[in-house]
């Protein structure tokens, strides 16, 4: 339908809505019972009972949209997927290089070991000129 007519018809509907509410209003009649056909008619106006589209072709349409979504969210499982593999990767990399410093570690010399408790009992002085030597 062309902006023409729909408006034409929609001025008709209004000017109907309005005669019947003058003419119950001077009726003495209360005007609720047209009120609230209207209002029913506009609840299914705006629920698309009167579509033209049939429910067939909206829920192809539907089906149509989560698919869509599906692999929209498939896209990004995969790509969380890869950065916990990678994340993973890092951590057993990390529990590799403790066990193996652990393992040296535990491979010292009794005199290894007093020199090492003896530079945790020194001076931040000390360090800092050790380090500087090395």
């Amino acid at each position: 339908m062309s902006k023409t007519i729909k408006y034409i018809l929609i001025g008709i509907v209004l000017l109907g809505v309005l005669f019947l509410i003058g003419y119950f209003a001077n009726e003495n009649n209360s005007p609720g019972t047209i009120i609230a056909g209207l209002a029913g008619a506009w609840a299914a106006f705006k629920s698309k009972i009167f579509s033209t589209k049939s429910l067939k072709e909206n829920i192809e349409e539907v089906e149509e949209e989560h698919s869509l979504k599906r692999e929209e969210w498939k896209i990004i499982k995969d790509e969380y997927d890869s950065k916990f593999n990678a994340i993973k990767a890092r951590m057993d990399y990390l529990d590799y290089t403790s066990a193996k410093i652990s393992s040296q570690i535990s491979e010292l010399d009794k005199e290894e070991i007093e020199e090492i408790k003896k530079i945790e009992n020194i001076t931040r002085e000390k360090r800092l000129r050790l380090l500087n030597k090395t």
